[in-house]
């Protein structure tokens, strides 16, 4: 995004980058909508994406591979 100085009037160009993206996964929301699905393929070409299942330690190996299957 632009950014213009008062002082000089130059526009100046500021870039964010994000090495790496966090997405916390709970319980309540193992099933993930289509979207958050689509949503984290499209973000993955351009972060790292690491998915975080929020108390996994809860869930049965089970559950757990069936989430990652249906993240990956």
């Amino acid at each position: 995004m632009p950014v213009c100085t008062s002082s000089s009037r130059r526009v100046t160009r500021e870039y964010i980058f994000i090495d790496v993206a966090y997405i916390s996964v709970t319980k309540v929301s193992r099933s993930l909508k289509p979207l958050d699905i689509e949503f984290m393929r499209r973000l993955h070409t351009k972060v790292n994406l690491i998915p975080v299942i929020a108390k996994a330690d809860t869930l049965t190996d089970d559950e757990v591979a069936e989430f990652k299957a249906r993240v990956s």
